[in-house]
């Protein structure tokens, strides 16, 4: 799915007018009925009271036509209007004249802070204010209303984004907190960024039939992963296939006091299903790997404790999991980059040695896939300002080393060495776990092993790891999860695939 900016979404509304037999004024319609219903579906109690709060804009425009179609299935509504903008678009007033005026729809003009009603106990709060139109920060009494419904409001719910929340810049002013927000067409970048959940809470994307065409011809740098698109890169296995077939998976992992971290990464790798497994990992996890996963194949280190030394010429290698920074790990790893000529799977440990050791960076193979979290990130290629900027980090990181980069987060995304972004829609908060990252690393090298290439390995691997966590977390709760349970889900996120 394609992630649009503000523009494109205003191109595609206009394009859709010109070009169709939809009028604005139907176009808003429409969108606002399917707004509401998804409302109506996630929020039924009709006993509630509704504050739709209406900027002078579309937005607003959206807002009255939601005010009124809740009005007509029984939710007491009230319109708050704040004084803006002297001028009102096209739309709004179009609507605002379509309130109905005998069927108790109150409407507020709001024209000074000592305007701003109280909230009833039972209420939810509509944000119709100015959505992803927005251009500049919010001053006046726009946004003294968004700091009053802030303090005051139980529930706020977004028309498209929170106001005050750009689709593709950090905000610049106040910001209204929203506990849902249904967004049209397509999702926006602030709705992607961690950062900015404490605006946006829960949302869904709402199709509100733009032009298909025409959002297929928008030239785009940001994309959001999907059933269908996972499913048609899914490999499918031959009914005569051997353990040769899938490929055999090279993992060095593991130190002392650090082997869980091992086992989970291989045998997340066997679940992903690839033909064989050898881990590399340090004497002292010989007995302890070898008594939980005997399905694995071991090649110890000479090493008791650590990691001291990395064979080359495998077809693939996931190094990092439990790893450790031990001097001695740091020197095996800097000598296998520069000779390694396959693509890596890089993670954890090797990840923090990387950043250690100045120009290691350099030496890692093309085509690899790194998988920092936050702060390894950081580690390895500074900070920024702000959540876009690390985003645009990330991007030119990808395009100046050639790899790709897994930066694990809610809606993990991949970047790619042409500049592209993925970012993913499975997952949950219960799989903020140690060893879920392991897993994620053992579910790309088994993927990768088995012929999948560096970039669909990596969409592949965050899609699944997040499909599986889900249903573990359907069948377990999200306070009880730990990463095992991840693995023992695998099976039945590849059944999805293959459905």
């Amino acid at each position: 799915m394609k992630i649009l900016s503000s523009e494109d979404l205003r191109r595609a509304d206009a394009y859709t007018i010109q070009h169709t037999s939809i009028t604005s004024i139907d176009l808003m319609e429409r969108a606002a009925t399917i707004w509401t219903a998804q409302f109506m579906e996630d929020f039924p109690d009709t006993g509630r009271k509704i504050y739709v709060l209406c900027g002078p804009g579309n937005n607003g425009g959206d807002g009255l036509v939601i005010a009124r179609l809740l009005s007509q299935q029984g939710f007491e509504v009230e319109v708050w209007i704040p004084a803006i903008s002297a001028t009102q678009s096209e739309e709004f007033a179009h609507n605002f004249g379509r309130l109905p005026k005998r069927q108790g729809i109150v409407v507020r003009e709001l024209s000074a802070t000592t305007d701003f009603p109280g909230l009833s106990p039972r209420h939810c709060v509509i944000d119709a204010l100015f959505g992803s139109g927005l251009s500049r920060p919010i001053s006046g009494i726009g946004g003294a209303l968004i700091r009053y419904i802030n303090k005051n409001s139980r529930l706020t719910v977004a028309v498209d984004l929170p106001s005050g929340l750009y689709a593709d810049k950090p905000p610049e002013g106040p910001v209204m907190q929203c506990g849902a927000t249904y967004t049209f067409q397509s999702p926006k970048l602030s709705l992607l960024l961690d950062a900015f959940y404490r605006y946006y809470g829960r949302w869904k994307v709402l199709d509100i039939g733009l032009d298909k065409g025409f959002i297929d011809s928008i030239p785009v740098h940001h994309f959001m992963l999907d059933l269908p698109l996972i499913q048609s890169l899914h490999q499918q296995r031959s009914d005569i296939s051997h353990k040769g077939t899938f490929g055999h998976a090279h993992i060095v992992a593991g130190s002392y006091g650090k082997m869980g971290a091992a086992l989970l990464c291989a045998k997340a790798c066997l679940r992903s299903g690839v033909g064989l497994v050898t881990a590399h990992v340090p004497r002292c996890g010989v007995i302890p790997l070898q008594t939980a996963l005997p399905e694995v194949m071991l090649a110890p280190d000479k090493h008791e404790f650590c990691i001291t030394q990395l064979a080359t010429g495998t077809s693939t290698c996931a190094i990092g999991p439990g790893l450790g920074t031990n001097d001695l790990t740091q020197s095996a790893l800097a000598s296998f980059l520069n000779r390694a000529q396959h693509p890596l799977v890089l993670d954890a440990d090797a990840l923090n040695i990387i950043a250690m050791q100045t120009g290691l960076l350099d030496e890692i193979p093309e085509r690899s896939i790194l998988t920092p979290h936050p702060k390894e990130f950081k580690r390895l290629f500074g900070s920024a300002d702000n959540p876009f900027e690390v985003l645009e980090l990330q991007r030119e990181a990808s395009i100046r080393h050639s790899i790709y980069i897994v930066y694990k987060s809610h809606f993990t995304r991949v970047t790619t060495p042409e500049g592209l972004v993925y970012f993913n829609s499975t997952g949950n908060d219960g799989m903020a776990t140690a060893g879920s990252g392991d897993v994620l690393t053992g579910v790309i090298s088994g993927l990768l092993v088995q012929g999948y290439s560096p970039l669909v390995a990596a969409m592949t691997g965050i899609y699944i790891h997040g499909l599986a966590g889900d249903i573990a977390a359907d069948q377990l709760g999200h306070n009880a999860l730990i990463a095992g349970d991840i693995i023992e889900h695998l099976g039945f996120a590849f059944k999805v695939l293959e459905a």
